[in-house]
């Protein structure tokens, strides 16, 4: 897990989304684990995207 956020969701108070970043693909061991997991605990669950990241090298520089 790269990332979390949290907001209100329009249900009621008290109630939240939660947007995860992860780095890998839902069919990687652990992230599929991470998945079935998460369905089994939650009410929902969505991928929202699947983003093919860089190869990075030595040369490369990012710059947020």
């Amino acid at each position: 897990m790269s990332k979390i956020e949290s907001r209100p969701s329009r249900r009621g108070a008290w109630d939240y989304v939660f947007f995860i970043d992860v780095e890998g693909h839902r069919d990687d061991a652990g992230v599929a684990e991470a998945l079935r997991v998460a369905q089994a605990e939650v009410s929902f669950v969505k991928v929202l995207a699947l983003i093919r990241a860089p190869r990075l090298n030595s040369n490369t520089i990012f710059l947020w």
